[in-house]
């Protein structure tokens, strides 16, 4: 099992570090075209992941606010719960 959220955007920050080192003040407004473009590719990233597991098999539950709702399709704001196929008895 494993969980894909939102928090990814950690991962979107980092990567946008590593593009521009220099950069301290996430603040300064002359990197937030680069920045809005690292949280994009990240959020493309995750909803690629999604789709090949839900491809393979697995099943996926929004678990946002404690909803626990079975999901086909993908939503980019909830809190989401991966969990394989299982097979045999």
């Amino acid at each position: 099992m494993g969980i894909i959220t939102h928090e990814s955007g950690h991962a979107a920050l980092a990567w946008f570090r590593r593009k521009f080192p220099r950069c301290d003040d996430l603040n300064d407004m002359k990197y937030e075209e680069e920045l809005c473009y690292a949280l994009g590719y990240i959020g493309k990233e995750i909803e690629d992941e999604y789709k090949q597991l839900i491809a393979q098999g697995h099943w996926a539950a929004d678990i946002t606010g404690k909803r626990d709702e079975i999901i086909r399709e993908f939503d980019p704001n909830a809190d989401i719960l991966m969990m394989p196929k299982v097979s045999g008895g």
